[in-house]
């Protein structure tokens, strides 16, 4: 079985998304909606009974995204 997780942002918004898989450390990137056309996807994979363990998405604070490096 596969599930598959979605995370869109669209216009002129930011969100963190962190990703744990089983014992690896977690992962987290901004998905930022800035200078896109449409929503910008985050696609996030999982294929139940394989050996990936557990999946832990953690979906943070929407927040506008100004376009600057500061956060």
């Amino acid at each position: 079985m596969t599930i598959s997780i979605n995370v869109s942002v669209n216009g002129s918004y930011k969100v963190p998304v962190t990703v744990k898989r089983g014992v690896e450390d977690p992962v987290t990137e901004v998905i930022s909606g800035r200078g896109h056309e449409g929503p910008n996807v985050k696609n996030i994979p999982y294929y139940h009974g394989n050996m990936d363990g557990d999946l832990v998405v953690t979906i943070g604070k929407e927040e506008q995204d100004f376009g600057d490096d500061a956060g």
